[in-house]
């Protein structure tokens, strides 16, 4: 294919016809730069513009091709230039195509492998503990695929802590996790050789998870309340509502002097009796308010200083409910909680109307 009598065709019938470059260009409609590339042979209409330029000059796209007007001896090699130049570019679409569905499939691939190997792959534990001696808070345990994070740093005794051992139960076979001399543990390791302990092993510490607290001369030893807090497995995220009504008080402000105003002092403990049914307790000395009920069924207590409020439920001397409020946030104590939003509200909202009577 001669480009240079292709161009000068083009440019012939061009002329024959009477326009400029730029009229030209405007009827197909391309750039003018384009209709000079082929007039000076250093390009060729594609397959679309050979029939638009075809039904302008009135002559065919075999003509077009060969550089000149058609005469009957050369119809048989128009008709075969005609063929191949279709089939250039019918092998060139076919490539274009092959090559967009190999590129489409390596991006679908790699989706697919980004999904199974981050999807749930990160998930956040809560690590908590209370009784009439111990108190743990605010415990974070982090997993990966690759690594893990442990954070205790809000453990309470009654004396000062002298050494903590964290490990796990495998088959009442004790394993030692890490321990210190240390008020605090704060670990992060890789799962590889001599790591804290194995990937596979994970869910068995999850479930069987303990601390030996040394406070002086006790000894305590406690299996941790171990609950998923969160985990990247959720395709769609819908936004929080918050969880308590208008009435409730996420960062209720304390009157000391008010509570020692409105409540009774009797054996060193300031009381409130709201009826027959339910009393707030203030406890100076720990910055705690306590409201039970009469029969003992039900307890809230309110660390003021954390601004942390934790609700019990009590039934036939067992513990059937027991859940915190945190930040605007409830947090599950026991294995199973049955999270009460309405017992919130009516801490906070009875409290309110007790001070301000």
């Amino acid at each position: 294919m001669n480009l240079e009598k292709i161009g000068n065709f083009i440019k012939q019938l061009r002329i024959e016809n009477k326009l400029t470059q730029q009229q030209l260009a405007d009827k197909i409609p391309i750039t003018r730069e384009a209709v000079s590339k082929w007039e000076r042979g250093k390009n060729k209409p594609d397959k679309y513009t050979l029939e638009i330029l075809a039904n302008l000059f009135n002559v065919t796209t075999e003509e077009l091709i060969l550089g000149r007007r058609n005469e009957s001896t050369n119809i048989e090699e128009n008709k075969q230039l005609t063929l191949t130049l279709y089939d250039e570019n019918n092998k060139k679409q076919k490539k274009l195509k092959i090559l967009f569905i190999i590129l489409f499939l390596i991006i679908i691939l790699f989706f697919i492998y980004y999904f199974f190997v981050n999807f749930n792959s990160i998930k956040i534990y809560t690590i908590n503990y209370s009784d009439e001696n111990i108190f743990i808070d605010k415990g974070i345990f982090v997993t990966t695929r690759e690594k893990f994070y442990f954070n205790f740093s809000d453990i309470q005794c009654p004396e000062e802590i002298t050494s903590l051992k964290l490990y796990y139960k495998d088959n009442d076979e004790e394993k030692a996790i890490y321990e210190t001399t240390s008020s605090i543990i704060i670990l992060y390791d890789y799962y590889e050789y001599d790591a804290y302990f194995k990937y596979e092993e994970l869910d068995t510490v999850l479930n069987n998870l303990y601390i030996k607290i040394i406070c002086e001369e006790n000894e305590y030893n406690i299996k941790l309340n171990v609950k998923k807090d969160f985990a990247n497995n959720k395709l769609f995220f819908k936004e929080q509502n918050k969880i308590l009504d208008e009435k409730a008080f996420i960062n209720f402000t304390i009157n000391y002097e008010l509570i020692k105003k409105k409540f009774k002092a009797g054996n060193g403990i300031n009381f409130y009796k709201l009826n027959n049914d339910y009393v707030f307790y203030f406890f100076e000395e720990t910055n705690l308010l306590t409201l039970v009920s009469k029969n003992l069924n039900e307890e809230w207590n309110y660390f003021i200083s954390l601004n942390r409020l934790e609700y019990r439920e009590i039934s036939e001397n067992n513990l059937t409910n027991y859940f915190s409020f945190e930040n605007n946030n409830t947090q599950c104590l026991i294995s199973n909680c049955n999270i009460k939003i309405d017992k919130i509200n009516y801490f906070f909202s009875t409290l309110d109307d007790v001070l301000n009577s």
